[in-house]
């Protein structure tokens, strides 16, 4: 369980019998209300479920990780094939550092080595789904 400060918010994760995991933020407040015969102290526990929040989150630092650890060079291009982001390993195997490669063409790895259709099947795959090669 997690708790701010005030010790009015927690976070707290409940092992389900069914072996699923269910996440649960839970927010605190107490209230005085005053009644004709005296007044009564009230407690409202408002409860959301951030199971799929969580999931998505921990799903994010996997692919963040699988990202920054891969052993091959990654190249991440937006629709319009510009470079958006590439991992550690592709500065290792081109040369090239990541603040030299954002904002250009995957072209600008084109060093002679690879067949013109090497970059025409690559430029093909952009438009309909990944394109994954080895460097």
């Amino acid at each position: 369980m997690q708790r701010d400060p005030s010790g009015r918010r927690a976070e707290v994760d409940f092992l389900l019998p069914d072996g699923t995991m269910l996440s649960l933020r839970l927010a605190l407040r107490l209230a005085m209300t005053h009644l004709p015969k005296g007044s009564v102290g009230v407690v409202c526990i408002v409860a959301t479920d951030r199971t799929q929040a969580k999931r998505l989150s921990q799903s994010r630092q996997l692919a963040a990780s699988v990202f920054t650890h891969a052993r091959e060079a990654i190249v991440i291009t937006n629709a319009a094939a510009t470079i958006v982001d590439v991992n550690d390993t592709f500065g290792h195997l081109t040369g090239y550092r990541r603040d030299e490669a954002l904002g250009q063409s995957p072209r600008m790895l084109k060093s002679g080595r690879q067949p013109p259709e090497f970059f025409t099947v690559m430029g093909q795959s952009w438009s309909a789904k990944p394109f994954v090669s080895a460097l």
